[in-house]
């Protein structure tokens, strides 16, 4: 768990959890009237080929709740109350897909059961699936229509791989993000490039890469004074023989590759949870204080 600090004076805080982050304490200034909190899921790992190029892996959905009803000095717990899915790590063997990400839940004990407390209780979203040991199975993003918000959007799916000329991997999904979905990663065939995360506001596809492809790039929608998080783009896929790229942090997918067992193939990214909120009484500029409705978009 990082914390940045206050923007505007005062004016709000914003906390991020990763998976590292086992249990987290509401704080005694929580603010039941001002608050969002913001998650993404884990992104999907890629499969392995031998003599063809493998889709590349879906990115994390994203959704957003605003005004969760929480207790101050309540201790919540992972993964009872919440939990950041893992990315899912690429193949190590040929002809083998990678793993699914992980689904990312805030106030609940699982997406399936904040499915059923509603998004005035909970938040969650769906994870990035994996792709195939194969050349037509591309993974699929993490489904808004899956996910628990008052805002919920895509993540991206995977490209489809190459079994031809090229044979090469294509790329990973990027992560959906506030401003919009994850993009489609690139077929083999067509270069392989990762797609980008949040419509493009948050990390850049990986591209560029000779043979093996490149990771994807790091999300940066969130943060200030050196602290940032966001959306990650999706791992290029590799070309002949070669491993395909990791997904960028935060819940991008992996891509594809045809390197006929490595280790390290395409490797999808863990997802987080950001905590946006007003602390309770807060005076702003020495003029305002809080005391009841503020709206977050």
């Amino acid at each position: 768990m990082f914390e940045l600090p206050e923007a505007e004076a005062g004016f709000r805080k914003v906390i991020f959890l990763t998976n590292a982050d086992t249990s987290w304490t509401v704080p005694n200034d929580w603010n039941n009237q001002a608050n969002m909190i913001e998650v993404i899921a884990g992104g999907g790992g890629a499969g392995d080929g031998n003599g063809e190029g493998t889709g590349g892996a879906g990115g994390g959905a994203y959704a957003k709740g605003i005004n969760i009803q929480l207790v101050p000095g309540t201790v919540m717990v992972a993964p009872t109350n919440f939990d950041i899915g893992d990315g899912g790590p690429g193949a190590t063997s040929p002809n083998v897909g990678g793993s699914n990400g992980g689904d990312t839940w805030f106030n609940a004990s699982s997406l399936a059961n904040c499915i059923t407390l509603g998004n005035t209780v909970c938040v969650a979203a769906e994870n990035g699936m994996l792709s195939a040991g194969n050349n037509t199975t591309a993974g699929a993003g993490g489904e808004a229509a899956n996910s628990v918000g008052v805002v919920t959007f895509n993540g991206g799916t995977g490209g489809v791989g190459d079994s031809g000329a090229a044979d090469a991997g294509a790329g990973g999904g990027g992560a959906a993000g506030p401003n919009g979905p994850g993009n489609t990663g690139i077929d083999g065939a067509s270069g392989g490039a990762g797609g980008s995360g949040d419509a493009g506001f948050g990390g850049a596809g990986g591209t560029g890469g000779a043979t093996n492809g490149n990771n994807g790039g790091d999300g940066k929608e969130w943060g200030t004074n050196g602290s940032t998080a966001g959306s990650g783009g999706g791992g290029e896929g590799g070309t002949n023989g070669a491993i395909g790229g990791n997904g960028g942090l935060y819940g991008a997918g992996g891509g594809g590759g045809e390197a006929n067992a490595a280790s390290g193939l395409g490797d999808g990214t863990d997802g987080i949870i950001v905590i946006t909120y007003v602390p309770s009484g807060h005076v702003i500029r020495g003029l305002v204080k809080i005391r009841g409705y503020v709206r977050f978009r």
